[in-house]
């Protein structure tokens, strides 16, 4: 199996699923909503691509050419066309569970331990930069590092949001999260179709599929999910925008 048809088998057709959804229920979600999603795409393919280019550099990950249609930098294109598919996929599904399926509880809300709770992930970031001076976490510590400061961010804006809505976003985060952690552990286990190395990593691979990337398809999704929640909550609206969107 090459890389485009990984996607062809995996990621496509549940898009076109989604993507159906949205066309059908498209009366009951926000513009906003879309728009939202759309940043993701740009600032995913921003936000990634140096720290991508710079994994497959290093020899973290790689690939076999003859599994990959071309390669931009040292990514292959159906890596930065990954970017933008579990974003949409992401993206969508939170559309379509938060909007159509009225998910999201909008009323303000207090929550406690705000400065506690976000004082304790900066610590754990911090810890997690550690990790880059050592090789068998040396991938374990590029992934925290990249995706915590987003997480850090997301919580100050929104945090007490976030937790009135805990249920519903632990849910829209794991769903295609286990989904891809399948779909990545049949390219690396049953196709070969890219590699993870072994000098990089922890060496714990729970069901076959190296911890790294289990932690790396959490945190994306986490982070799109964080993100459209705030984006589609009047409240923490009031608060970016000053008004309600």
């Amino acid at each position: 199996m090459t890389y485009m048809q990984f996607h062809y088998v995996f990621t496509i057709p549940v898009l076109l699923v989604l993507s159906f959804l949205m066309i059908k229920h498209k009366d009951h979600i926000p513009k906003l909503g879309f728009y939202g999603v759309g940043a993701l795409c740009v600032i995913a393919m921003i936000y990634t691509t140096p720290w991508d280019n710079y994994l497959v550099y290093k020899q973290v990950w790689g690939y076999g050419s003859e599994a990959v249609l071309a390669v931009i930098g040292y990514v292959p294109i159906e890596e930065y066309l990954f970017f933008i598919l579990q974003t949409l996929i992401s993206g969508f599904l939170c559309l379509y569970v938060l909007c159509y399926k009225s998910k999201l509880i909008k009323s303000d809300f207090k929550a406690k331990n705000k400065k506690r709770n976000m004082g304790l992930l900066i610590i754990f970031w911090l810890m997690s930069c550690s990790f880059l001076f050592f090789d068998s976490s040396f991938y374990m510590g590029l992934i925290l590092s990249w995706a915590l400061p987003v997480m850090i961010l997301q919580w100050y804006f929104g945090y007490e949001y976030l937790v009135q809505n805990a249920k519903t976003v632990l849910g829209l985060i794991m769903l295609p999260t286990v989904y891809l952690w399948f779909a990545d552990w049949v390219a690396i286990d049953q196709m070969n179709i890219w590699t993870i190395s072994k000098k990089y990593t922890l060496g714990i691979n729970p069901f076959g599929l190296p911890v790294e990337e289990m932690v790396f398809f959490l945190m994306t999704n986490i982070m799109v999910v964080q993100g459209l929640t705030l984006l589609l909550h009047p409240e923490c609206q009031k608060r970016f925008f000053k008004r309600e969107l």
